[in-house]
C-alpha cells in the first residue's frame, strides 16, 4: 500500500490531468498478513489523490462478522483468520472450528473506530461518466440499479 501510495504521488508531482480520483475496488482485508495495516492506511485520509473505496465480497463478511461471529465458519476460508489476527486476536480456537463469539468479542474490542467507520462507509459501487465499477462484476441483462450485493460482490 506504500509503495502504490509514493508511485501515484511521485506521478503527480510530474504533472497530472485537472481532476485525478482513485478508485479502489475492495478486498483490502483477507489478503495476507497486513489487512488492519491496510485499512489504517485507507482510513487515515493521507492518499495522494482523492479516493472512492469499494466494497468487496471479504469486507462483506468481516461487517457481518461484526454482528453474525457465526459467519466466520465461512470467512476463514477465505482469509478471515489471517484478517482477525492482524488486528492481535487469537484464532487458536477459531482455527478449530469453535470460539466464534469470542473471536467476535475480541475484534470489536481491538477494531479502532475509525478502521469500523472506514469499512461502513465503502460503497457496493459507483459509476463516473459511462463507467460503471463494482467489486466483482454484474449480472447480464440486469439493469445496473437492479443488481444486488451478492452480484456485485460475488459474481
Amino acid at each position: 500500500m506504500q509503495a502504490l501510495t509514493v508511485q501515484i504521488a511521485e506521478d503527480l508531482a510530474e504533472g497530472h490531468p485537472e481532476h485525478v480520483l482513485t478508485i479502489f475496488l475492495g478486498d483490502y482485508v483477507d489478503r495476507g498478513p497486513q489487512s488492519a495495516s491496510v485499512i489504517a492506511e485507507l482510513s487515515a485520509g493521507r492518499f495522494p489523490t482523492p479516493i472512492v473505496a469499494l466494497r468487496g465480497n471479504h469486507e462483506e463478511m468481516f461487517l457481518q462478522f461484526l454482528s453474525t461471529p457465526d459467519i466466520l465458519d465461512s470467512w476463514r476460508r477465505y482469509g478471515g483468520l489471517e484478517t482477525l489476527h492482524s488486528y492481535g486476536v487469537d484464532v487458536a480456537d477459531a482455527m478449530r472450528g469453535s470460539g466464534y463469539a469470542k473471536a467476535q468479542g475480541a475484534l470489536v474490542a481491538k477494531l479502532p473506530s475509525a478502521h469500523a467507520d472506514f469499512l461502513q462507509s465503502t460503497q457496493t459501487h459507483d459509476s463516473w461518466g459511462d463507467y460503471y465499477f463494482c467489486h466483482a462484476g454484474v449480472k447480464p441483462h440486469v439493469p445496473l440499479e437492479a443488481q444486488t450485493g451478492d452480484d456485485l460482490y460475488w459474481i
